[in-house]
């Protein structure tokens, strides 16, 4: 909010002067990885090397505002102070997900353990366990936003 007018949308924040920033390497849905693209283009992006600096950087006004998931930023962020000093925008199309993912090493993990691993994931993904948990962190209405519901990419 201490940098103005908050734009409403990201055509808007790409007509003006604001500076956003993200971590180094990060990758969100394609419609924030395209905006970002466009903004770096402008120089108008700083990438810090993780989330606590990110939100050093937003705190000592170095960017105006940072790309950021609520179950992240939440645990940088007290509500009461998101409420008074920040504004949170969600411009991603809603058939697009960030979706995140388990890396196993094959050093560590077999096939066998990774398909258990696979298969518990989708097993708290259909039963809902994995939007009670989200619930524990967040707002119901986010935590039906993050919990992701689309075609499972191994299907």
């Amino acid at each position: 909010k201490a940098a103005g007018a908050v734009p409403d949308s990201m055509a808007a924040f790409d007509a003006g002067t604001l500076r956003v920033g993200m971590v180094r390497g990060f990758k969100h849905e394609p419609a924030y990885d395209n905006w970002l693209g466009r903004l770096a283009a402008q120089d108008r992006v700083t990438e810090v090397a993780d989330v606590a600096e990110l939100f050093k950087y937003l705190e000592r006004g170095m960017v105006d505002a940072v790309v950021s998931q609520p179950i992240v930023f939440r645990e940088y962020l007290d509500a009461e102070r998101m409420r008074r000093e920040l504004v949170q925008r969600d411009w991603a199309p809603p058939e697009q997900f960030s979706v995140g993912s388990l890396a196993f090493s094959r050093k560590s993990f077999t096939p066998e353990q990774a398909a258990r691993w696979d298969a518990l994931v989708a097993g708290i993904l259909k039963d809902q366990t994995m939007l009670k948990i989200m619930r524990e962190f967040m707002p119901p209405e986010q935590a039906r936003g993050i919990v992701y519901r689309g075609p499972r990419m191994l299907d």
